[in-house]
């Protein structure tokens, strides 16, 4: 409340203040406050938080400056010409062009876009010889070269060596402090620019029920939190496994990578 000569801040006995008030406030507590007639409820608002990563744009509806707590926002990508859409990092974490998110004050999204697109079909010639390219048994999408469980396609969709066994390229869990509190998390590692390939991350309780976000139940059962450069060629990808969920102490992931 302003008055001709000083500002006062009045609070009830049960507010936490946290830090110091600005230098010429004056800070009274009150033991009984009222609204006054007419006034709303407060809300936070929370912006977009968008970020366009490559030629492209990306339409938002509805259009806001600052959003609810989990309101649902449409968002629509459209490459620039010569360009390709590649994906969402954060939220949905897909390469659909149309998607929702629902936004989180804690989060953001990145729409990204490339020039030069990363298929399987222009993959194989990069670790594979002519001859090499002609027998199945060794480029093949369902053959395993370096003999470390993970077929080509695989060593594709995670972004690792064919012609090398490299075990630090695999799934990985861990507890990881976000925003001051542990936090269950999956890391692993994808091509950046890789468009035919779609990630998605099944969580249960009981090894009988696999879930997923955008699934009927409506809840939101993974977000990514981070995507971290690795090389030029791949990123590395934690994602925060039932964000909500402060009381499910045991869990189960998969991590479902489908080439089209």
């Amino acid at each position: 409340v302003d008055s001709l000569s000083s500002t006062f801040f009045f609070y009830s006995p049960d507010t936490l203040i946290i830090g110091a008030l600005p230098t010429g406030i004056t800070a009274r507590e009150l033991t009984s406050i009222k609204a006054s007639h007419g006034l709303g409820t407060f809300s936070v608002g929370y912006p977009l938080n968008l970020t366009i990563e490559g030629p492209g744009v990306v339409a938002v509806s509805p259009e806001k400056s600052f959003y609810a707590s989990n309101e649902t926002v449409s968002l629509t990508a459209t490459p620039n010409a010569g360009a390709f859409f590649i994906r969402w990092i954060g939220g949905p974490g897909n390469n659909q062009a149309s998607a929702t998110y629902r936004v989180r004050g804690d989060g953001g999204i990145i729409a990204r876009f490339s020039t030069a697109p990363d298929y399987f079909s222009t993959w194989r010639p990069k670790h594979f010889t002519t001859e090499e390219l002609a027998d199945l048994s060794i480029s093949g999408f369902d053959a395993d070269p370096d003999k470390d469980s993970l077929t080509n396609a695989a060593e594709y969709a995670f972004g690792s060596d064919p012609r090398s066994a490299d075990g630090n390229r695999k799934l990985k869990t861990k507890v990881k402090v976000i925003d001051g509190k542990p936090r269950r998390v999956v890391e692993y590692y994808r091509p950046k620019n890789a468009l035919d390939i779609t990630y998605k991350m099944l969580v249960s309780t009981d090894m009988k029920t696999w879930n997923s976000n955008g699934d009927d139940t409506d809840v939101v059962y993974s977000v990514e939190k981070s995507v971290e450069e690795v090389d030029e060629n791949t990123e590395l990808v934690t994602v925060e496994i039932l964000p909500d969920s402060d009381n499910v102490r045991n869990f189960f992931v998969k991590l479902s990578a489908v080439l089209f």
